[in-house]
């Protein structure tokens, strides 16, 4: 067999390539062509290479997306699942035991049948979920704010100390730094009882800010303040 003879296999392997690009060309078509009102579709260009994935309607006003593909195994039905956003530090907020939607449909139908299975057997349940996770986010990004807030007005009254800004991933000071709560990272020779939101021991001081105001959180560092570790550092800023 010379270089420019193709086996039975490979010729067979070609034809059905072309075969499944033109299937998923029609598919995506067919997803294109459905109309909900403040819905569009987008073709993820990651995706464009991938047979089985098909495209995205999205909905920027209430943070919705609805991905269609087909089974590995099975191209006469669509599977349309529904994805939910997520807040600043990446978490999910769907409730414990939530059920995520998401529907199969013939691949037959038509844009039109398509649509009318969307609005009756997802919206419904998903517009609640999004109305529900979107309040819920937004709860969060104001005690993430606030709590942010609270670290810059500690930093800014007690510059020798390293607060953590878990948020944004850098100290109050603007340097990057890793880990889970905002840390006094200074070390001290005394070791104080944990007190609410405040643990220390010899290497360390730890105010967990969720909870406490600004005024409070002051007060506590007043007290480290008068621990001879944070006594010295204290009087190294002045």
């Amino acid at each position: 067999m010379t270089t420019e003879t193709k086996s039975t296999w490979e010729l067979e392997r070609e034809e059905e390539r072309r075969k499944s690009q033109e299937r998923t060309t029609r598919l995506r078509l067919l997803i294109a062509g459905i109309r909900l009102e403040g819905w569009s579709y987008k073709l993820d260009p990651d995706f464009e290479q991938a047979d089985h994935q098909l495209g995205v309607l999205v909905n920027p006003a209430i943070g919705g997306e609805l991905h269609f593909g087909t089974w590995w195994n099975d191209n006469t039905k669509l599977h349309i699942s529904a994805t939910y956003p997520k807040d600043s530090r990446g978490h999910e907020h769907i409730r414990y035991k939530e059920t995520r939607v998401s529907i199969n449909v013939s691949a037959a139908k038509t844009p039109e049948q398509i649509a009318k299975d969307i609005v009756r057997r997802i919206l419904p349940d998903y517009t609640r979920q999004l109305a529900e996770i979107n309040e819920s986010i937004q709860k969060t990004e104001e005690r993430l704010c606030a709590k942010s807030e609270m670290g810059r007005a500690i930093a800014s009254a007690h510059p020798w100390l390293r607060l953590h800004d878990t948020i944004n991933g850098t100290d109050y000071h603007g340097r990057k730094q890793n880990g889970s709560e905002v840390t006094l990272d200074e070390k001290y020779d005394s070791t104080m009882p944990r007190v609410g939101k405040v643990q220390c021991s010899e290497k360390r001081a730890e105010i967990e800010l969720d909870g406490l105001t600004l005024a409070q959180t002051l007060e506590v560092l007043k007290l480290i303040a008068t621990m001879k570790g944070g006594h010295k550092c204290d009087e190294q800023s002045n």
